[in-house]
């Protein structure tokens, strides 16, 4: 299984990575991915940040991939539906996923529009702070 965290994480931002801590180890108790692939500002800051505490999860680090933020492409790619075939499941998290202040493609109104085949199907968690 191949999970895909999409969130506003890597972002400098402590509060979030303090939720993606937990997060991380509730999937994996939760779904036993093969694969989790978090989707963030800066995947190289936030891999480095997550390499640091690793002790924290052990067993999930070698599962993480860090996806940079998706160009227009691939968001058009998303809303057709076919840009997410290589992931079963995908988990909302941060402080952020509702956020009516951001801009497209980002703020969280988008989010039924763009990841709509997860939704439809019901194979998505909504966790974190809104």
């Amino acid at each position: 299984m191949h999970v895909l965290v999409k969130g506003y994480y890597g972002f400098k931002n402590l509060g979030d990575e303090l939720i993606l801590f937990p997060l991380l180890s509730w999937i994996e108790e939760n779904y036993h991915p093969d694969t989790i692939s978090i989707a963030c500002g800066d995947p190289r800051r936030l891999s480095s940040r997550l390499l640091e505490h690793k002790a924290f999860f052990p067993p999930i680090f070698t599962k993480l991939r860090f996806l940079p933020k998706p160009t227009l492409w691939e968001h058009f790619k998303n809303f057709l539906g076919i840009g997410h075939k290589h992931y079963d499941f995908v988990v909302f998290g941060g402080g952020q996923v509702i956020d009516e202040e951001r801009k497209f493609p980002y703020n969280g109104r988008n989010i039924p529009l763009l990841y709509r085949s997860f939704i439809n199907k019901k194979k998505f968690a909504l966790v974190g702070g809104i």
